[in-house]
């Protein structure tokens, strides 16, 4: 549960700055949009960690993570959903 929680608040937390920022006074330089895109990226950085190293049971099995074809797979499916 602790893992599940990290990636989907880290991703919503470091995606939602992108579409907010041209709606802020200051923009990018807004300290709101640095502190989203800061944290997203620190509560991604923390899965990975309790993914390696703490949680009993694995969300995604980290030997995956390390596969040539699971991440060639994540990139074309993250490249498909830019396209799209």
């Amino acid at each position: 549960m602790i893992g599940l929680l990290l990636i989907c608040g880290g991703f919503s937390v470091f995606l939602l700055p992108f579409s907010l920022a041209a709606r802020q006074e200051k923009g990018w330089a807004s300290p709101m949009i640095i502190c989203m895109i800061v944290f997203g990226i620190v509560a991604i950085v923390l899965f990975a960690v309790w993914e390696k190293y703490l949680a009993p049971r694995t969300f995604f099995p980290f030997h995956l993570m390390k596969d040539r074809s699971v991440i060639a797979a994540c990139m074309l499916g993250c490249n498909s959903w830019i396209a799209f």
